[in-house]
């Protein structure tokens, strides 16, 4: 999920971006215009003929733009050497041909739920084809996970921390209905960590993990209360609830209680 951030904040990210990677002295203004300016300034003052520049942006259809302005940089007026990757929610054609067959829809609270998010999107959409039209002709989706794709992920990734099952286990934790998304299979792999191989049975812990993206944060959510006071986690979540994707290390450091147990908090998944 990815709190709804207006323009300036986009662009200001952005800026900050490249001036952290290249080190740039340049001070960047709070207003999209200027944000905007010091970007392209900065993008051009890097690239020569030895050195690209390489902007990856994820969730982009969750810039806070209901009017469907043509917020980001145009094809035209990125100078050669730059390369620009951008991920966001793809439009459900189905809720559409839905709404086409019956516009009553939209005089239930339901279909008000369930259609204006859709209706927003397509503005997001639409948006971002103006400042990049052969990017939007050129989508690429992502779709699920193959079992051969999740087995391949998963092995590779337990491997990284020194976990090695057997072909048993893995084949049942594989079947997790929720290792379809890569987000799940993260979590679910920061899981296996956390478990003591040689004192406990895995197959049960396996049986045990819950099975979709939700439930799994929301047990990390559950062990939060059993690791830190509830006083400091009422002062903490909704701080991080609040800023989604946009807190950084410095501001948790500097939030509700002392360091340790900020630090703390970082490690167990509250940022």
């Amino acid at each position: 999920m990815y709190a709804m951030v207006g323009l300036p904040y986009w662009m200001r990210l952005l800026a900050h971006g490249i001036k952290a990677h290249c080190l740039h002295p340049h001070d960047i203004p709070g207003t999209y215009n200027g944000a905007r300016a010091a970007l392209l300034s900065m993008i051009r003052a890097t690239i020569n003929i030895n050195r690209r520049v390489a902007i990856f942006i994820d969730a982009v259809t969750a810039a806070d733009n209901p009017r469907g302005i043509a917020w980001l940089l145009g094809e035209d007026e990125l100078p050669a050497g730059v390369q620009v990757v951008m991920g966001g929610q793809q439009v459900d054609d189905k809720m559409a041909q839905t709404l086409a067959q019956d516009r009553r829809v939209l005089l239930t609270p339901e279909g008000v739920l369930a259609h204006a998010p859709q209706k927003l999107l397509r503005v997001q959409h639409a948006a971002l084809a103006a400042c990049a039209p052969e990017a939007a002709a050129q989508m690429l989706l992502l779709r699920p996970m193959q079992y051969l794709e999740r087995k391949l992920y998963v092995s590779k990734h337990l491997k990284l921390v020194n976990i090695e099952l057997g072909d048993a286990l893995l084949s049942t934790l594989l079947n997790k209905p929720g290792l379809v998304s890569i987000t799940y299979a993260g979590l679910l792999v920061e899981r296996m960590c956390s478990v003591d191989m040689d004192t406990v049975d895995i197959a049960k812990q396996i049986d045990r993990f819950p099975g979709d993206t939700e439930a799994i944060l929301g047990s990390r959510l559950d062990e939060l209360e059993m690791i830190f006071p509830r006083a400091t986690l009422a002062l903490v979540l909704p701080s991080v609830a609040l800023g989604c994707n946009s807190l950084t290390m410095e501001d948790i450091m500097a939030g509700p209680g002392h360091t340790t147990v900020a630090r703390g908090a970082c490690t167990h998944g509250v940022s």
